[in-house]
């Protein structure tokens, strides 16, 4: 996680002297069916400074928690980019967690097929994330640290840094608060703001 306040401070130091500003926002619907979850998630993003619908996705999630620290899960996602691009992804992850008293730290690995729509050649990424909660005693909050690399074949394709908190609205709705710095190989960085809901049934 000390990589997370060293790129946050390279920002400052980036040779371009640029930086883009964004905004990601998401909807989930999540239903738990004794050892097995399914869930939707529609998400907007925007970059250029919030000017510019960079994309947008449908995410279909079955997952299976074989004991108390293995998820297991597999997804299938549509993605309308700008620019009048699709793309169809196939995901599959692993998230092992590890809980003492109110402190959680997972670790998922997550495998992406990335299908293009108008044809072409399929490409792949490697995403992995690290992440580190805590439940306050006797409170809705849990802040949060997390960070994500996708790399292929041994190629650094960026990362994702994010501090956050999570509130608990009700016993089935939750928000997520986040800013994410994001990191892409090759291109200036991007700092995002961001605001999850979510809903179990």
């Amino acid at each position: 996680m000390c990589a997370f306040a060293a790129l946050v401070a390279c920002t400052s130091l980036n040779a371009q002297d640029k930086s883009d500003f964004g905004g990601w926002y998401s909807v989930t619907a999540v239903k738990p069916i004794d050892k097995a979850v399914v869930s939707l998630r529609l998400e907007q993003r925007l970059n250029d400074d919030m000017g510019n619908n960079e994309c947008r996705f449908a995410a279909l999630t079955g997952g299976y928690r074989f004991n108390d620290w293995l998820l297991g899960e597999l997804s299938y996602e549509f993605w309308d980019i700008a620019g009048g691009n699709y793309n169809h992804k196939a995901v599959g992850a692993l998230t092992g967690t590890l809980k003492e008293g109110g402190l959680a730290v997972a670790i998922r690995e997550k495998y992406e097929l990335n299908i293009p729509d108008a044809g072409g050649d399929c490409s792949h990424t490697l995403r992995s994330r690290l992440r580190v909660q805590y439940r306050i005693p006797d409170s809705r909050i849990t802040p949060y640290i997390m960070e994500e690399v996708f790399t292929w074949d041994n190629v650094w394709i960026r990362s994702l840094n994010y501090i956050g908190l999570e509130w608990a609205a009700g016993d089935h709705s939750t928000f997520d608060f986040f800013y994410n710095y994001h990191l892409p190989n090759g291109r200036i960085p991007v700092h995002t703001i961001g605001v999850g809901y979510v809903v179990k049934f």
